[in-house]
């Protein structure tokens, strides 16, 4: 994970500080808190191994897609243009 994101990262150590908060707790987990431990624990997992996509990268990889569709539409469109130019 050398290459994470801050925002991967920031939600790595949310998950690592909440964690830390139920375990330090006195006597036994609760059955909520028991879940909520497996949760975290398994979110660090996938953070770790990098397969939890961030808002962030979310976003990033919405754009683009977004700027690739943009380009295509153009391209058609010039495409177009060109041909029409040509036979009148």
């Amino acid at each position: 994970m050398s290459l994470a994101s801050i925002s991967a990262q920031n939600e790595l150590r949310a998950a690592f500080d909440e964690l830390d908060a139920l375990t330090l707790t006195p006597g036994k987990l609760t059955a909520d808190q028991q879940k909520r431990s497996s949760y975290l624990l398994a979110k660090i997992s996938a953070l770790k191994a990098g397969s939890l996509a961030t808002d962030e990268e979310r976003n990033a990889r919405a754009d683009a897609m977004s700027s690739e569709q943009r380009l295509q539409k153009r391209f058609v469109l010039n495409a177009a243009q060109t041909l029409c130019e040509r036979t009148l």
